[in-house]
C-alpha cells in the first residue's frame, strides 16, 4: 500500500530524526556514513564526500530536514542530472527505498505507535484516512482505531473517533475495538468505546466470542456488568477435573440457580502466576462439562468458569481449580502395572483350576490324549502351552519376591502355600 503525501512526509520526518543523534537540526558527514551503513549500502571516503556535496544544496557542509526531504521525495534516482545513473547513485536509491520501508509512517502505524501528533495531522489532511483498512499480507483489514485500541491509546482512540471513524467496526475476524481493548484489559479505552457507543454484542466469527467472554480483568469486568443496570449471576461452583491422559482434562462445574443464564465461558491459564488469562470456549448453558486436549504434558492448567445472563450480564469467574497432566512416565507404570495384574490374576487362576483336578481324573485324560509332535501342545484349559508357561513363570516370579520379603523378617515360609503372597488387590497404584 503506498503512501499518501502526508504520510511520505512523516515518514521522512521520523527518519531524519533518527539519524540526528546530536539534534542539531542537521545531519552531518558522520551521521550521513551511519545512515547508510544501517540501511545497508557501502560508500568509499570520496562517493561519501561527493553525496554530502549533491545533498547539501545550500553548501555549508551539512544537511537539514528540507534537504533531507528533498532526496526522499525525488522520483529519479539522477541525483546531480546529467542524465546518466551510475553505481553511485544506484546506491543511494536503493538506501532511500530501504529508509522509506523501516521508517514508514502511515495512520495504520501512527496509531499502533500512539503517535496522536501524527495520526491529528495525518487526519487534517484527510480525514478518510481514519476509516481506511490494513490491507498488508498481516494487516486483518484492521482500522488504526483496532491498533490504538490493542495497544491502549486513548488519546490517539479519541481523535480517531473525532475524525469520524466508528466505534463498531469489526476487522476480517469480526473483532471491535472495543473486543480487542478488552482483551487487552485496556480499561480507559474500554470506557472511552462505550461512552461512545460501542455494542457489547458483536461477536468474533471463530468462536463466536464477545468483548466480554474474552475480558479477563476484574476491573473490566466491571465496566461491562454495570451496564445491565442489575446484579449480575452468581458464578459456577463445584468445579472439578478429571485427567484423561498425558494431554486430556475433562472440566465440569454447577451452574447457579437463574432462570435466564444463556452461556458459560471456560478460561485457562498455564502462567505459574495466574495473571494471563486466556477464553477456552464459550458453550451454552445447558452444558456443564467441557473436555480440553491437545495439551502439554506433564504441565499445570489451572481453570475458572463464569457464566452469562440475557438480562443480568456476566458473572465473575467461579473459584480456581488446579489439575497437571501426567507425564509418559507415569502413564508407562500404571500401564505396566495394569498389565502385570492382569498376567499374575491369569496365572493365579489357571495353577488353581489345575490343582484343584483329581490326579486320577489328569493320568485318565492325559493316557486318553497323547499328542503327536505335529499336533499344537495345549494346555489343560484349552490354552496355549507358551501362555500358560508365561503367565505361571509370572506367578512364580510374584511368589519368589513374597518369599523373599517375609524371610527378610526372620518369617518362616511355608512352601506349600503358593499363593499366599497374591491376591487381586495387591498390585501397583
Amino acid at each position: 500500500m503506498s503512501l499518501c503525501e502526508q504520510e511520505l512526509r512523516e515518514t521522512i520526518h521520523a527518519a531524519f530524526a533518527h539519524y540526528d543523534e546530536d539534534g542539531s537540526g542537521t545531519i552531518d558527514i558522520r551521521e550521513l556514513r551511519r545512515l547508510i551503513e544501517d540501511l545497508g549500502g557501502f560508500l568509499s571516503d570520496d562517493e561519501l564526500n561527493a553525496a554530502v556535496v549533491l545533498l547539501d544544496r545550500d553548501g555549508n557542509g551539512t544537511i537539514d530536514e528540507s534537504e533531507f526531504a528533498r532526496w526522499w521525495q525525488s522520483q529519479s534516482a539522477d541525483l546531480d542530472g546529467d542524465g546518466d545513473i551510475g553505481t553511485f547513485e544506484r546506491t543511494m536509491a536503493r538506501i532511500k527505498d530501504a529508509g522509506q520501508i523501516r521508517f514508514r509512517v502511515d495512520i495504520h502505524t501512527a496509531a499502533w505507535r500512539g503517535l496522536t501528533d501524527v495520526v491529528e495531522r495525518l487526519l487534517q489532511e484527510d480525514a478518510e484516512l481514519a476509516k481506511t483498512r490494513d490491507s498488508t499480507p498481516y494487516g486483518n483489514q484492521n482500522t488504526a482505531l483496532h491498533y490504538a485500541a490493542y495497544q491502549g491509546h486513548t488519546s490517539t482512540c479519541a481523535a480517531l473517533i473525532a475524525a469520524g471513524t466508528s466505534v463498531n467496526v469489526s476487522n476480517a475476524s469480526g473483532c471491535t475495538p472495543l473486543f480487542l481493548a478488552a482483551q487487552q484489559a485496556r480499561k480507559p479505552v474500554v470506557e472511552l468505546l462505550l461512552q461512545h457507543g460501542a455494542d457489547t454484542r458483536i461477536a468474533e466469527r471463530e468462536h463466536n466470542f464477545t468483548a466480554i467472554d474474552v475480558c479477563t480483568d476484574d476491573d473490566v469486568l466491571v465496566l461491562f456488568q454495570a451496564l445491565s443496570g442489575g446484579a449480575p449471576p452468581p458464578p459456577p461452583t463445584s468445579l472439578r477435573t478429571r485427567v484423561d491422559g498425558s494431554t486430556i482434562i475433562t472440566l465440569s462445574w454447577e451452574m447457579p440457580s437463574c432462570d435466564d443464564l444463556t452461556h458459560s465461558v471456560i478460561q485457562m491459564s498455564m502462567d505459574a502466576s495466574g495473571d494471563i488469562w486466556k477464553s477456552l470456549n464459550k458453550v451454552e448453558a445447558s452444558l456443564t462439562e467441557l473436555t480440553i486436549s491437545n495439551l502439554f504434558i506433564d504441565r499445570k492448567y489451572r481453570f475458572r468458569v463464569a457464566v452469562e445472563s440475557a438480562s443480568a450480564g456476566t458473572s465473575a469467574f467461579s473459584s480456581v481449580i488446579v489439575a497437571r497432566t501426567r507425564s509418559h512416565d507415569v502413564e508407562s507404570k500404571h500401564e505396566a502395572s495394569s498389565r502385570t495384574k492382569k498376567v499374575l490374576q491369569s496365572a493365579t487362576r489357571i495353577l488353581q483350576a489345575t490343582r484343584r483336578r483329581p490326579v486320577d481324573e489328569a493320568k485318565e485324560d492325559d493316557d486318553k490324549k497323547s499328542p503327536s509332535p505335529e499336533e499344537d501342545v495345549k494346555g489343560d484349559d484349552g490354552r496355549d502351552a507358551e501362555v500358560v508357561e508365561i503367565v505361571a513363570t509370572a506367578a512364580e516370579q510374584k511368589r519368589e519376591r513374597g518369599r523373599h520379603h517375609h524371610s527378610t523378617k526372620g518369617e518362616e515360609v511355608d512352601d506349600d502355600d503358593e499363593y499366599a503372597y497374591y491376591s487381586e488387590d495387591d498390585s501397583d497404584e
